[in-house]
């Protein structure tokens, strides 16, 4: 098999459009996965009805989960080990060079050459670099993950961006053990901040929530 199979994204309100992209031969540093799951982000939703401008064509979903399938050379994880084909792993949801003034000067969120998965215009060598196909292709530099495999992908698809988001948000926010911590909404990030605070020991969480059915979720 040399191809992959894509779902294209044109133009907001319109279905996505089935494609067959050739798969990539990886160069150096770069690594080919081939995609178990693949979750949806709000910010999927609002570039699909316009709310939120992208280049196009492009292959939404950047929440994914795969196994290697090949890598361009030896390619190291974010702590130093090895990867190899069949490693199932995820990946940082933006690439950033690492050279830039913005980057040197820590803001590589906004590096001048920023590449984010599920965002960027399917051409040229990186064309498969969303989760809404069968394989993704990662570029150099990528932060990589390895995953264990006795959990359900369904759970870990999420890690690089829902709990990467709040796992920020409690590093900022300081020692919430012992303490009370309110939650204000009950979708993804909320139900995951419940999650994390209850995990770090918060004496009690309130939730505030007008939608009753997230309200029970949270419950």
């Amino acid at each position: 098999m040399n191809e992959a199979n894509s779902w294209l994204f044109y133009e907001s309100g319109k279905q996505l459009v089935q494609q067959k992209l050739k798969l990539p031969k990886p160069g150096v540093g770069e690594v080919l996965v081939k995609n178990t799951a693949c979750t949806i982000c709000k910010s999927d939703l609002h570039t699909f009805t316009g709310a939120r401008s992208g280049p196009v064509p492009s292959i939404l979903g950047h929440e994914i989960v795969g196994n290697i399938v090949e890598t361009g050379g030896q390619v190291f994880d974010y702590f130093g080990e090895l990867l190899r084909p069949g490693d199932l792993v995820t990946w940082s949801l933006v690439v950033s060079c690492g050279k830039c003034r913005n980057c040197k000067n820590g803001i590589p969120q906004k590096c001048l050459s920023l590449k984010k998965y599920g965002h960027e215009k399917t051409e040229g060598h990186f064309q498969l670099t969303g989760g809404f196909a069968s394989h993704t292709h990662l570029y150099p530099g990528t932060a990589i993950y390895k995953l264990p495999d006795n959990l359900p992908v369904s759970l870990l698809a999420s890690l690089n961006c829902s709990w990467a988001t709040v796992a920020a948000a409690l590093r900022l926010a300081g020692d919430v053990k012992g303490k009370n911590v309110l939650v204000t909404g009950a979708g993804m990030l909320g139900i995951i901040t419940l999650m994390m605070c209850k995990e770090y020991g918060a004496k009690q969480i309130l939730v505030i929530e007008k939608n009753t059915d997230r309200l029970k979720l949270a419950g």
